[in-house]
């Protein structure tokens, strides 16, 4: 099964465009078209070619938290980047707004570009290593 690279990333962008479980896309293992749904909204008609398929013959593209991108991928960057300030990166997560708290620190330090080129070569990389454990073929743009 293939698919092409850039719309894994699209398909991977919108399931992390909502908290995990809200949106979702699934990829035909038969045709490798990617299939978008929402607890939200319906995208798809019900007569839908892609409703017809049954699970067992699609994959789930993955959510960042499932591929350890959440919050541990924030500790690790903490870690390498702004070791001094790691302590406090911490503790941000032990409550509500973490992750604006932590974007406030990063353009506190300035660091705010370097936190997404970070983020975005991490999710690329666990993407790609998703798409090898799971027999996915990526077609290069």
């Amino acid at each position: 099964m293939s698919t092409p690279w850039q719309e894994l990333r699209e398909a991977f962008a919108y399931v992390n465009s909502a908290p995990a479980g809200e949106n979702s896309a699934r990829l035909s293992r038969a045709t490798g078209q990617i299939r978008l749904d929402s607890t939200w909204t319906e995208i798809w008609a019900d007569d839908s070619p892609a409703d017809s398929e049954s699970d067992e013959g699609t994959l789930s593209i993955p959510h960042k938290t499932e591929l350890g991108l959440g919050r541990d991928l924030v500790l690790w960057f903490a870690e390498e980047i702004i070791p001094d300030r790691q302590e406090e990166v911490e503790l941000f997560f032990e409550k509500r707004g973490a992750y604006a708290k932590f974007k406030a620190l990063l353009a506190e330090e300035g660091l705010l570009q370097e936190w997404y080129d970070f983020e975005k070569q991490a999710e690329e990389q666990a993407l790609r290593s998703w798409c090898a454990e799971n027999g996915v073929a990526i077609l290069e743009d």
